[in-house]
């Protein structure tokens, strides 16, 4: 049986219960909404904690990329997938959603590559290679503005302005 965390993630929209799975799926436990301003506090208490903590996380990750060789995709780490889904997540905090015409530009590319798992509108799809699985969060119209979110066939990078 594979071991499974619990994780408090608190985002612009409110505070999610996750419990992240050894195989790399993601189920969530529970959300409570919050106002813009009650997020912000939220995360601002907890700020100086989780960035000692992404500290170690990021160093221990350094550290592991640089004792591997290059590692496949789906042998990334479940450490390593949520140090990239909560930066990303972070992203729209500090940076806001992704422009459209950037947005276009990054669904345009998951649509032509053959790991893309489309939907009908007004949901776009699924990478089936990130290991997100098919959450919510993960979903391209919410991931695809995630400034800070990659694409891990690197077909479109992290945003930058």
């Amino acid at each position: 049986m594979a071991s499974s965390t619990r994780v408090t993630l608190t985002t612009l929209v409110g505070r999610w219960e996750l419990e992240a799975h050894g195989d790399g799926a993601l189920t969530v436990l529970d959300f409570v909404p919050m106002t813009r301003a009650e997020a912000a506090a939220s995360i601002a208490e907890d700020a100086a904690d989780d960035l000692k903590k992404v500290g170690e996380i990021r160093d221990y990750l350094e550290d592991r990329k640089a004792q591997q060789s290059e590692v496949p995709i789906a042998g990334r780490s479940l450490m390593a997938k949520a140090f990239d889904w909560a930066k990303a997540e972070a992203s729209l905090l500090t940076h806001g959603p992704l422009p459209d015409d950037a947005y276009a530009a990054r669904v345009a590319a998951c649509r032509a590559c053959d790991q893309f798992d489309p939907r009908e509108a007004p949901q776009v799809g699924w990478c089936k290679a990130c290991g997100c699985g098919q959450n919510a969060r993960a979903e391209m119209t919410i991931k695809g503005r995630m400034p800070a979110a990659n694409c891990p066939l690197d077909k479109w990078p992290a945003y930058s302005a």
